[in-house]
């Protein structure tokens, strides 16, 4: 028996990457989705096969036969989302970011205080090997002592997508590129440094007057800096992450994205080795492993984000933008 999800907001990004991600999987299967949009909801049912659809979270969450709520809906629902889906008990994996604001997300954090259900939010770039990878190096000492670190997202947002309409707002959609895209290179620091120490920040409008398309976190770290720059207006084809160490370097070149990494190299100077990965799909590892760790209670330590990284992440953004 697979693990039966019931999602929220099935017709934005969980119909672009995770139900096409969950239709081989062989843990887990979309069973319940809601939407605003009946016509939209229609389709992405008989897209993904998937029996019940509703246009209610309430009714879907009260009816529907499942055994964890996936929140997909844009951030700004979330808060609401959140809500609704504690009174089930069941786990909950939410999209990210946790909310569009820190004020929200610590709203959020709130909802969820003492909440025993099992909740994580969705950052897929955890949940490749290469990240096990990155860790383990930065651990065993191989490059020595992190002394700087980059981490770039760029992309060029079309102005004429649908979920622009809310992105290029400065309310609902967090109020610039950190807020969308750069959250996932803010949560890989966080997931391999920690809370930084000090946070500056610099975000300009390059394309768009309404929210900032070109940001930039400075984090600092006791002798470690990281560099995290994000973009809605850039080329896509640079977006690395290099890590330098006092006698090592790790580069893994085309990490942000919404696919897998495919080559790890690790260069200590007259030493240079190479990792290559099979090609996975992320969106579906970050299902299956939030599954397997919530639902069918596996032992394997779970590499999501969770609650307070999520929480930390928009306050980072936050103090960035000061």
């Amino acid at each position: 028996m697979k693990v039966k999800i019931a999602v929220i907001g099935a017709t934005g990004s969980a119909y672009k990457r995770t139900l096409p991600a969950l239709e081989n999987s062989d843990i887990c299967r979309a069973v319940a989705a809601q939407a605003r949009n009946a016509e939209l909801l229609a389709k992405a049912c008989e897209r993904f096969g998937i029996g019940e659809s509703y246009t209610s979270e309430e009714q879907m969450l009260a009816r529907a036969d499942y055994d964890m709520v996936l929140i997909a809906n844009p951030p700004f629902m979330h808060r609401e989302s959140i809500a609704r889906a504690v009174k089930t008990g069941k786990p909950i994996l939410c999209e990210k970011p946790l909310a569009q604001n820190a004020a929200e997300a610590v709203a959020c954090a709130e909802l969820l205080e003492d909440y025993g259900g099992g909740f994580a939010v969705a950052h897929h770039l955890r949940h490749q090997k290469a990240f096990a990878d990155i860790k383990e190096i930065l651990r065993s000492g191989e490059i020595g002592k992190a002394e700087s670190a980059c981490f770039r997202w760029g992309f060029r947002m079309n102005e004429n997508a649908k979920n622009a309409l809310w992105k290029l707002d400065p309310v609902l959609g967090g109020g610039g590129t950190l807020s969308d895209n750069g959250v996932h290179a803010l949560d890989m620091a966080i997931a391999l440094f920690g809370k930084p120490q000090k946070v500056a920040g610099n975000s300009a409008h390059i394309r768009f007057d309404t929210v900032f398309d070109s940001e930039t976190a400075f984090l600092a770290y006791n002798g470690l800096s990281v560099t995290v720059s994000s973009s809605q207006s850039a080329s896509p084809d640079f977006n690395d992450l290099v890590i330098c160490g006092d006698c090592g370097r790790i580069e893994a070149r085309g990490f942000f994205g919404e696919k897998s990494l495919r080559e790890l190299t690790v260069d200590c100077g007259q030493e240079k080795r190479r990792t290559v990965y099979n090609d996975v799909n992320p969106y579906a590892l970050e299902v299956e492993d939030f599954a397997r760790r919530y639902v069918l209670n596996s032992t394997v330590e779970y590499c999501g984000s969770s609650l307070s990284d999520s929480v930390l992440a928009l306050q980072i953004i936050e103090e960035a933008r000061k």
